[in-house]
């Protein structure tokens, strides 16, 4: 629960975007749909747990409709047997001893927004919980708190020093854990990234195009698509025209070698695809979806852009 309520109050400000991203497609792309929820994670359910405890009587098969509306990655952390914390027999469970109301009820009520509990401080909260809820587990099922080995390792260096037992040398304030950063908003929030031009008028080599037509043409073979090769061909041209303009990309062609500058190229790349989405959906998910696909593609143009940013 403290774990499905964390990730409900991290999506909290995203979600209304999400949903409607998801209501106007349920096929938009999962990649697109993190973009927009500021997460490697999201959710399309409508239920929120305060919006579940509405209906009572229907509160167990709500509440795995609303877990099943997390990303897959979320799920299989939260449902999963063999992986996860197969909480739904969990919420079974609680269901037939008439607890998961008042269990859901208050969850709903608790605040873990990240801007309000940062990562440090919610790693103590779960560390507790173990701690709390397993006494008598066997070694090694809990965690040791971190203020208890900051004290450790702190005696283990002190070793030879003749004064380490007198009175008042070791205090509890000593072990005090430091504020962390705190969040904002600006660090919960994808960054926007520039829309795909319009402009008609684009360049390739010959060779590169040639070869740009004949990935499509297999593309097409392989999937059974029947993408238009013009269409496809400006499409992937626009995206390097957005590559050429990026000065992120700038920067790390002025400092990096090729090789080090393709990882910022292809994650600049999926922020491209995403904004394109409405005029390429198909082709560009298929893209986003496929990392093999898309570095055969868009790996094209890594080496021309390179260079001619490096050049500027």
């Amino acid at each position: 629960m403290t774990i499905t309520r964390r990730f409900e109050c991290a999506l909290a400000a995203t979600k209304d975007k999400v949903l409607a991203l998801y209501d106007k497609n349920p096929n938009y792309p999962p990649k697109a749909l993190c973009k927009a929820a500021g997460f490697q994670f999201y959710n399309t359910s409508r239920f929120t747990l305060g919006e579940l405890c509405n209906d009572p009587d229907h509160l167990a098969p709500d509440f795995i409709s609303y877990i099943e509306g997390f990303s897959s990655n979320v799920q299989e952390i939260l449902l999963s047997e063999a992986r996860g914390l197969d909480f739904g027999k969990q919420i079974t469970k609680m269901d037939k001893n008439n607890c998961l109301l008042a269990v859901v009820k208050a969850f709903s009520e608790l605040d873990l927004d990240p801007q309000t509990i940062d990562n440090v401080k919610m790693g103590y909260t779960f560390e507790d919980l173990i701690r709390r809820f397993s006494e008598n587990a066997e070694a090694g099922d809990h965690y040791t708190g971190r203020d208890i080995i900051k004290l450790m390792v702190n005696i283990l260096l002190s070793e030879g020093c003749d004064d380490i037992f007198d009175d008042g040398k070791i205090k509890a304030t000593n072990f005090v854990q430091e504020k962390t950063k705190e969040y904002k908003v600006s660090d919960l929030t994808a960054q926007p990234v520039v829309k795909l031009p319009t402009a008609d008028t684009v360049s390739l080599a010959p060779a590169k195009e040639e070869r740009l037509s004949q990935i499509i043409a297999e593309i097409n073979s392989r999937t059974g698509k029947n993408y238009d090769n013009n269409v496809a061909v400006k499409a992937m041209l626009q995206i390097k025209d957005i590559m050429m303009k990026s000065d992120k990309l700038k920067t790390s062609a002025k400092n990096n070698s090729e090789k080090d500058f393709e990882f910022a190229y292809f994650n600049n790349i999926d922020d491209a695809l995403i904004e394109g989405l409405d005029q390429n959906q198909d082709f560009f998910t298929l893209l986003l979806d496929n990392e093999e696909l898309k570095k055969e593609v868009l790996g094209i143009f890594a080496d021309e852009i390179y260079q001619h940013l490096r050049q500027e």
